[in-house]
């Protein structure tokens, strides 16, 4: 089920009154929410339904096994990340090694064809947390199999994230529900600014920017670069899209998911946009992949392997083929150059850095631009006819820009400017008014949008 389809309005409609009443008159609800996001998940294609079971019941009684047995704490670690991973790989990677495998030998390995689980990349990440949680003891009591199974399923964001931590929603779960807790101001614009990003702008920018990259040698260099950047703000709005819907549903819900993205392209450097880009994921890969290699521990030369290792499994995590290794293997080696950079540069003056800040914000978009072509290329074929045709070398050829699209990628800049400063300053320094006026804008934009229907590009993930 997804957020932009009327059949999930006519879910949330149904659930969200009953959730609140029972919640308001102190009945148990957990059963509700769990069922109902089981509901939610099982709707496109039920099947999927017995992975998400499995990983839930697997994690949670290696958990529990860890906590019980604390002399076998590591084989029930192992035996919790093989099932994971095993599951992870068999669906999402088999296609993949098969067809290399293929063109490596004189046998045809591609004869079938495995359906990707929605949401299976997210839910298995999180549920991983949890036992490596408890096996480096951050979490020491026993859990209800019922609050572990919500924390893996809980609708909003189970099936594109942001990818919840344990040690963060668990407690949230048995906290004291009052409705005047509830920032139902902040939940409604939230829910409604992911929507605009979603079915506005990204879905607006969608059918030129496919057009592009189908046949990249139709456009001029400044075009290419015009649709380059109109990439970069689509894939912007519809993952932050989906990330804002999920944590306003989870606000008006009274639970607290932190924030997924933070204006990403005003990056000072890569580290800073890893920082600022999938917020969730990017903790995930420090806390259990960088740090368990060793992190910044051992030295100059480790530290740059254990970044590039962890940011090529990052670029693997979000697609099984090459253009996705290649992305994550240049986002490695400039989180590399980044920290070895910030090692000299940590002796200049500081008028010297804030001029080297200030061309630095380009630069790492610039950067980040050109590693999108692999992210959004099906192939490395494409990658070379689209790099190729950003090359300055053919100003006069081809179609030329299609400007219908300005305004969107209008409101993509102002929304990442209004982004920057957050939402308590906002509600610091405007006025309840102009803030309701904003939200009939809001609702203005996507009552008159033609756009929409456009499947979340991290569905596929």
């Amino acid at each position: 089920m997804s957020f932009n389809s009327y059949t999930f309005l006519y879910f949330f409609f149904i659930f969200y009154p009953i959730y609140i009443g029972i919640r308001y008159f102190n009945v148990p609800w957990k059963w509700l929410v769990l069922i109902s996001s089981w509901f939610f998940y099982s709707w496109a294609y039920p099947p999927c339904f017995f992975l998400l079971l499995f990983s839930t019941l697997v994690n949670f009684y290696c958990g529990k096994a860890i906590l019980e047995q604390p002399l076998k704490a590591k084989y029930f670690l192992k035996l919790s990340l093989f099932a994971n991973l095993g599951v992870l790989c068999f669906f999402k990677y088999t296609t993949f090694l098969l067809a290399n495998l293929s063109y490596l030998s004189a046998f045809n390995f591609t004869g079938f064809s495995i359906i990707l689980p929605i949401g299976i990349s997210f839910y298995t990440f999180q549920s991983m947390s949890y036992t490596i949680d408890i096996y480096r003891g951050k979490l020491t009591k026993k859990k209800d199999f019922l609050d572990f199974a919500l924390y893996v399923s809980f609708f909003p964001q189970l099936v594109a994230g942001p990818i919840l931590f344990a040690t963060h929603f668990l407690e949230q779960l048995n906290n004291e529900f009052k409705l005047s807790k509830i920032n139902w101001e902040r939940g409604f614009i939230s829910i409604l600014s992911g929507a605009v990003l979603k079915l506005v702008i990204a879905d607006g920018l969608a059918p030129e920017v496919d057009a592009f990259f189908l046949e990249p040698s139709n456009y001029h260099t400044c075009a290419a670069w015009y649709y380059l950047f109109a990439y970069s703000a689509q894939i912007f709005c519809d993952f932050a899209g989906y990330s804002s819907i999920a944590i306003g549903l989870s606000t008006i819900m009274g639970f607290h998911i932190p924030r997924n993205f933070n204006s990403p392209y005003f990056s000072i450097s890569i580290k800073d946009f890893w920082k600022r880009w999938h917020i969730s994921l990017s903790t995930w890969l420090r806390e259990y992949l960088y740090i368990s290699l060793g992190g910044n521990r051992n030295g100059w030369y480790k530290t740059l392997r254990n970044l590039l290792i962890t940011m090529l499994l990052g670029g693997l995590w979000h697609g099984a083929g090459w253009n996705f290794i290649i992305w994550g293997a240049l986002h490695g080696v400039a989180l590399a150059i980044n920290h070895s950079a910030s090692i000299l540069t940590s002796q200049f003056s500081s008028n010297l850095k804030k001029v080297i800040t200030l061309f630095s914000i380009p630069t790492t978009l610039f950067f980040v631009m050109i590693c999108w072509v692999f992210f959004r290329s099906s192939s490395l074929n494409q990658v070379y006819h689209v790099l190729d045709t950003l090359w300055p070398s053919n100003f006069d050829l081809g179609r030329s820009v299609d400007y219908r699209e300005k305004d969107l990628l209008l409101w993509f800049l102002l929304h990442h400017i209004i982004s920057a400063f957050g939402y308590e300053k906002i509600k610091k320094y405007i006025s309840r008014p102009i803030r309701l006026i904003g939200i009939i804008f809001l609702l203005e934009l996507l009552y008159t949008s033609r756009a929409g229907g456009v499947p979340f590009i991290y569905f596929s993930f």
